[in-house]
């Protein structure tokens, strides 16, 4: 009986220096700068490769104008869920526990702006480790904040009531959600009440793009661009739509549109160099054929 009392003790000792040990490796680890652990310790209980550990290093090169560099941080991406994030300095190394094995991405963002993206797919299993050294450019930074801005004066392109922006502001945050159902809802309650808003119908036109519903998607593109005939998002994601169908001529000819409304959009110009690339290739194989 005395045996059963003391091994009893014993085992909750050990629960209890266990949690206290975890709780202070936190606790250090966040004052030193290291990561956090994430999902099952190991040696809690995890099954053997449900889990992987993941490192790396994190270099930005070029040259910059600018005093101070941004703050980076690196996060995990898995099964479509960020599992991690932790700051990191230029040359600095990161280090993640636990991260799930499958579809793992790592992204990089600059003062909170996305500026890289790391597909990994399936990580290896422990004992063996994962690294990843990442490396960035100043330029990738400044085209993250020209996107920013150009999502900003998008967004700015309209004027609208006060409750209609609101729902905007909602559906968008939706969509950073993956609520895309909840989204389109937003957005359709919005065109409803004030059928002016192109904006809005670029966002509809996208949402059904991304659903693969292309009928829908073009109807609701072409609303756009009948109210804004130059505005280049739509332009853009109409010639993308067109490209994605094959239909070349007319995915030239909206993008041209596209280029004429926004000269220096780096998107525009690549769509556009492959449609006339595809153009090309399909006038190259029926001259082959003949």
């Amino acid at each position: 009986m005395k045996r059963s009392f003391i091994a009893i003790s014993l085992a909750a000792v050990s629960i209890v220096s266990a949690s206290s040990a975890f709780s202070q490796d936190d606790e250090s680890r966040q004052q030193s700068g290291l990561p956090t652990f994430i999902g099952v310790r190991p040696g809690s209980g995890s099954l053997p490769g449900t889990d992987a550990v993941l490192s790396g290093s994190l270099t930005l090169q070029g040259n910059s104008d600018r005093n101070t560099e941004p703050t980076f941080t690196v996060a995990v991406l898995a099964n479509g869920a960020i599992v991690a994030r932790q700051r990191v300095t230029n040359r600095g190394g990161f280090s993640f526990n636990n991260v799930p094995r499958t579809a793992v991405s790592l992204i990089v963002e600059a003062d909170g702006l996305e500026i890289a993206n790391y597909q990994l797919g399936t990580l290896n299993p422990p004992p063996l480790t994962n690294r990843q050294d990442l490396v960035v450019s100043w330029m990738q930074v400044g085209q993250a904040e020209k996107r920013k801005a150009e999502v900003l004066s998008v967004r700015n392109a309209y004027s609208r009531s006060g409750n209609n922006q609101k729902a905007f502001e909602n559906a968008l945050e939706l969509q950073k959600s993956k609520k895309a159902d909840a989204a389109l809802k937003e957005f359709n309650k919005i065109v409803a009440a004030d059928p002016n808003d192109f904006v809005v119908w670029t966002e509809i036109g996208s949402a059904y793009f991304r659903a693969d519903k292309f009928s829908d998607a073009e109807t609701s593109y072409n609303k756009a661009l009948a109210l804004k005939s130059d505005f280049a998002p739509a332009l853009l994601n109409l010639g993308k739509l067109y490209l994605s169908q094959k239909k070349l001529d007319q995915s030239i000819d909206v993008l041209s549109r596209a280029l004429t409304a926004s000269p220096d959009s780096p998107d525009v110009n690549q769509y556009l160099g492959e449609a006339y690339l595809q153009a090309k290739k399909g006038l190259e194989s029926r001259s082959s054929s003949q």
